[in-house]
């Protein structure tokens, strides 16, 4: 069987397109395979992408039934000074919603930290990284 397979005559007979071919215009059916094997490349073909619906990369909101409780980010000693010093000026506020477990029931603590700039530029922020004062944290 091994033998059968490694000298079938068949095996010959599917030339590569691409392939380098030396002419023998008398072997007839040598100029039919490599007059397909022409055709088969020369036949148009094409993928089809399959549409994907586009990936959502921003979640949305908590729902609104879960209470709501807002826990403000005070701003440090060292930027307060410079805010009063003009130095820096509080541009906006930045909402960060996180939810919190307690057992039985969902609360949703938005912070609002302060987002502070400096007066002669603007467009550079200071995002106040403070601890806020959330109550008992011993567990």
């Amino acid at each position: 069987m091994f033998l059968n397979s490694r000298c079938n005559r068949k095996r010959g007979k599917f030339i590569n397109a691409n392939q380098l071919h030396l002419e023998f215009p008398e072997d007839k059916e040598l100029q039919a395979s490599q007059e397909a094997a022409r055709k088969e490349a020369e036949r148009i073909t094409y993928t089809r992408k399959k549409q994907t619906e586009p990936k959502i990369t921003k979640r949305d909101s908590f729902p609104d039934h879960l209470p709501r409780a807002e826990i403000e980010v005070v701003i440090p000693g060292e930027f307060q000074q410079r805010i009063d010093s003009r130095e820096l000026v509080l541009k906006r506020h930045q909402y960060t919603d996180t939810l919190m477990h307690i057992p039985a029931k969902l609360v949703v603590l938005r912070y609002k930290q302060p987002v502070l700039a400096f007066t002669e530029n603007l467009e550079k922020e200071i995002l106040v990284d403070a601890e806020a004062n959330l109550g008992d944290k011993s567990r």
